[in-house]
């Protein structure tokens, strides 16, 4: 077994050439899937264009989407706060309980199977919300 500084010492002596041959089989990926489709199954091909060849533009427009995304679930999480701070349920009027399987889970005490609703003669109601 080859001792760690003489093993980092060798990688590093190394760099170079690994260098060299990674952008080798990098060129020659990007040039067979340019030309022929790429040859590898479906998984890596999404890692291919996305880790190797996504261009700025696409890694703009994968922000904006992310962005876009978290302020959609925050304007989500304030309505339900707001629904929790009355306490009520906004479709049936019924009271709400947390439900203890997800953090932030609240439904109405109506929701689910007769069993489990608050009142089994009242109307099943199915709304939930995250606060968190």
């Amino acid at each position: 077994m080859m001792p760690d500084a003489a093993r980092s010492e060798c990688v590093v002596r190394n760099m170079p050439e690994l260098r060299r041959f990674y952008d080798f089989c990098r060129r020659l990926l990007v040039s067979a899937c340019e030309t022929n489709g790429c040859p590898l199954d479906s998984g890596y091909q999404v890692l291919h264009r996305r880790g190797i060849e996504m261009t700025t533009e696409e890694r703009k427009a994968r922000n904006e989407e992310r962005k876009a995304s978290k302020a959609r679930i925050e304007q989500a999480q304030a309505a339900t706060r707001a629904v929790v701070a009355t306490g009520k349920c906004p479709d049936c009027g019924s009271g709400l309980k947390r439900n203890l399987s997800l953090t932030g889970w609240w439904t109405c005490e109506q929701r689910g199977a007769a069993g489990f609703r608050a009142r089994a003669d009242a109307p099943a109601c199915s709304w939930q919300g995250f606060t968190e």
